[in-house]
């Protein structure tokens, strides 16, 4: 995901694997990278100052280090207690562009 400024009875065993979740600061926007171990359906939108993501199947793994990585962009990040998605805290408002890539989203 560039920062320029459902999931329903599947259990654990059933869930994406997020492999791993990396954020930048580049002049002028953000990028947040979202690794799978296979392809997920990722849907994003600003509502209020909070990035909404949410994914398409249940997602587990990975610990969220984005208000560390990109202080200038995240207050703070919480993952949904069923594993939809996240919510991010902005730090002022952005617009949001998905791009997929086989199992990376940025």
């Amino acid at each position: 995901m560039a920062l320029a400024v459902w999931a329903a009875g599947t259990g654990a065993a059933d869930a994406a694997q997020l492999v791993a979740i990396q954020g930048s600061e580049q002049k002028n926007f953000g990028r947040i990278a979202l690794t799978f171990d296979h392809g997920v359906k990722v849907t994003a939108k600003v509502t209020g100052g909070v990035l909404v993501v949410s994914f398409r199947e249940p997602v587990t793994g990975q610990r969220d280090r984005l208000a560390a990585e990109m202080p200038a962009y995240v207050a703070q990040v919480r993952r949904d207690p069923d594993g939809a998605g996240l919510r991010v805290a902005l730090q002022a408002p952005y617009r949001v562009n998905v791009l997929e890539a086989g199992e990376r989203v940025f």
